[in-house]
């Protein structure tokens, strides 16, 4: 990911492009992009049972192509769900390499990114305020620009502003809207009233909340997709839209 932020593919994906979204969550098993279709054959008792097995075995161990790029298109799920049981710390990774490739692919006219985290200034998440899609577009503090880094959900809802208010209901049986930037919101120890836009159970357009401490439970199960990784890293889906 470092050698394509230092090239020219930097932020390259654009609203309406087929793929501005999508992040990789790891690998797996995906069809082939080929359809393998064997040749026409005589009478099944012309045949010789043991090269008509091999070939159906062929055909079944092949039409799947194994450790594939597996993508989640952000655009198309209101939450996401993250959680670790045995190892929380891997599921903070997950969602941070979520982030960076979020960062490198789109630009900041068409990304937002919020941390609402209990640590601010913890290693985990320190990092984001280097990032300028985390930067308030107008608000200046004594350091510069806003970072959009808080402990309150509710603090950096009323940072966004209209950003967030003129954004309507999210419908995953629609296109997904070009004209506005797409913000991501991490919960991880956040601290919330429960009254907050992002945590309305039927998620907003253009949004998709990354939910670590299971505060956007609910929006995750009407609009989105739980996550779980076990020890050994694999993630299987416990929950969610399908």
């Amino acid at each position: 990911l470092w050698s394509v932020a230092a090239s020219e593919r930097l932020w390259e994906r654009r609203p309406d492009d087929d793929d501005f979204g999508a992040v990789r969550i790891g690998v797996g098993r995906q069809q082939l992009a080929a359809t393998l279709v064997p040749a026409e054959s005589g009478p099944v008792e012309d045949l010789d049972p043991l090269s008509a097995t091999a070939l159906r075995r062929f055909v079944t161990t092949h039409r799947a192509v194994p450790d594939l790029p597996l993508r989640v298109a952000l655009r198309r799920f209101a939450a996401l769900g993250v959680s670790a049981p045995e190892d929380p710390g891997a599921a903070r990774a997950l969602v941070r390499a979520l982030l960076c490739q979020a960062a490198v692919f789109h630009a900041p006219s068409d990304l937002v990114v919020l941390v609402c985290t209990a640590h601010p200034d913890h290693p985990d998440w320190a990092w984001v305020k280097w990032l300028p899609h985390a930067r308030h577009p107008g608000e200046l503090d004594y350091a510069g620009p806003a970072r959009l880094v808080d402990p309150s959900l509710q603090v950096l809802e009323d940072l966004l502003g209209a950003e967030l208010t003129r954004r309507s209901g999210f419908n995953p049986h629609v296109d997904p809207p070009t004209d506005l930037p797409h913000v991501l919101i991490v919960l991880d120890g956040a601290r919330v009233t429960g009254s907050e836009l992002a945590l309305d159970p039927e998620g907003l357009q253009a949004v998709t909340v990354l939910d670590l401490d299971g505060h956007a439970a609910e929006v995750v199960r009407r609009g989105g997709v739980h996550l779980e990784l076990d020890e050994e890293g694999a993630i299987t889906v416990v929950a969610g839209a399908q």
